[in-house]
């Protein structure tokens, strides 16, 4: 919630910290929703509801949605990577190995 709160202060310095909280609740509930891979769409469309409740307009939300959520992307896919790394696996490595269990 901290994270996203310092993000959202970033596009709107006025931004209070309810705002993010209501906005994690209708992430959650949108997430809940069949989607796409990574949700892409939903959660912009569920943060762009939430903070138009708040009177911010819809393009400084859908950037701050889409800032988010490429963040968010990113900084599991660095964790990921690197605990692949450090294990000494690869993609193409856990592939060979689900494919030999389901066979």
């Amino acid at each position: 919630l901290v994270a996203q709160f310092l993000l959202l202060k970033a596009f709107l310095p006025h931004a209070s910290f309810i705002w993010i909280v209501f906005g994690q609740g209708l992430v959650a509930l949108g997430a809940a929703a069949p989607s796409s891979p990574a949700y892409v769409g939903v959660i912009e469309a569920a943060w762009v509801g939430a903070l138009t409740t708040f009177g911010i307009q819809s393009s400084t939300a859908l950037a701050y949605a889409i800032s988010s959520h490429l963040l968010n992307i990113v900084v599991t896919g660095v964790i990921g990577g690197y605990g692949l790394v450090r294990e000494g696996d690869s993609i193409s490595e856990l592939y060979r190995q689900l494919r030999e269990k389901i066979r």
